[in-house]
Parts: structure tokens; C-alpha cells; sequence
């Protein structure tokens, strides 16, 4: 997973710099990739009999859910620079809440037969259809620019020591520059 987040970071940043894809459809793209291609192999799994093909299945679908890293997760930073910390931090707790929730769908899928694969099977079945409604979702809200409540008053700009600042159409200017577009609008 640590290879690959590197490895689709890279590419996402070469798609950025090109000017191949806006950082918004890489968002959609690469969280994508690293959600409905794993859900898919993780529904896969639940019918596999073989331990090495086993073993291959969830590499591979740890490796391809690296995606989130370019997608969701560094999409905190995209909307709000300013509040990407406490926006991470209220997300990556929803996230959490939810997982605690697994054990329980596999004490009520699975009960006390942990044997039984047509059972597993279902449970991977449901964690994959939550994977990919969320990454729908994601897709369908996804906003890849700096949004206008990120900013703060003028009067706190200027008591900010910052000597670079983001304008409104998401570039990074000096607090001068920004500050003379302003005037000048």
C-alpha cells in the first residue's frame, strides 16, 4: 500500500501538472480506483478456495485501495487549506465510527458458523456495496477548489504573518499581490 500511494501520487501529480485531468476528476478518478476496484476484488475474494490466490486477492486489493489517499483523502486540503485539520479530523471520525460497526454486521452475518463461506461471502458482499455507495457519493459532491468559507475577514488577513496566501482562484500570491488585486476590484 505504501509503494502504490507513492506510485498513484506520482501520477496524479504529472496529470495535474500537464494539464491532463482538473484536480477534481482526479479525485473522482483515483478515489474510484481505490474504491470500486477493491470492493470488486474483495466480492471476489468470498469465492476463493486457494490460500496463495487468497493471499494475491487482498494484496492486490490493499495496493488498489491506496487510491483514497490521492482521492478523498487529500481532498480536505483541496476545499480548505485553513480548516483542512479540523474537516480531516471530523471525516477520518465518521470513518471510524462506521468500521466499529463491522464486528457486529459479522456477529450478526456470520454468528457462531465462522466456517461457513456463503456466509463470509455476504459479508464481504455488504462491506463492498458500502464501499461503492460511498465512493458514489464522493464522486457525485466532490469539489476540488479552495471554497469561498475558507478565507478568512480581511482584518484577520492582515494581522496574519503568512507572506503567502491563496487567492479565490485557488493560486498561491504573496499577501501584497492579493492584496492590490482587492483594491483594484
Amino acid at each position: 500500500m505504501y509503494s502504490m500511494s507513492l506510485i498513484s501520487g506520482y501520477i496524479c501529480d504529472k496529470c495535474v501538472t500537464k494539464n491532463i485531468m482538473s484536480i477534481a476528476n482526479i479525485r473522482r478518478t483515483a478515489n474510484s480506483i481505490g474504491m470500486v476496484l477493491p470492493s470488486l476484488i474483495l466480492i471476489g475474494f468470498g469465492f476463493v478456495s486457494s490460500t496463495p490466490i487468497a493471499v494475491t486477492t487482498l494484496v492486490l486489493c490493499l495496493g488498489l485501495h491506496s487510491g483514497v489517499h490521492v482521492g478523498f483523502h487529500i481532498n480536505h486540503i483541496d476545499l480548505s487549506p485553513n480548516f483542512a485539520g479540523p474537516i480531516m479530523a471530523l471525516s477520518h471520525m465518521f470513518a471510524n465510527l462506521t468500521s466499529l460497526l463491522v464486528p457486529v454486521l459479522v456477529s450478526f452475518i456470520v454468528k457462531n458458523d465462522v466456517t461457513n463461506q456463503s456466509r463470509w461471502r455476504l459479508v464481504f458482499i455488504v462491506i463492498a456495496l458500502f464501499q461503492i455507495l460511498t465512493n458514489i457519493i464522493f464522486v457525485v459532491f466532490v469539489k476540488g477548489k479552495v471554497q469561498p468559507w475558507n478565507f478568512h475577514e480581511d482584518e484577520e488577513m492582515e494581522k496574519d504573518d503568512d507572506k503567502l496566501v491563496l487567492d479565490k482562484t485557488n493560486k498561491i500570491v504573496t499577501k501584497e499581490v492579493r492584496n492590490s488585486t482587492e483594491k483594484e476590484q
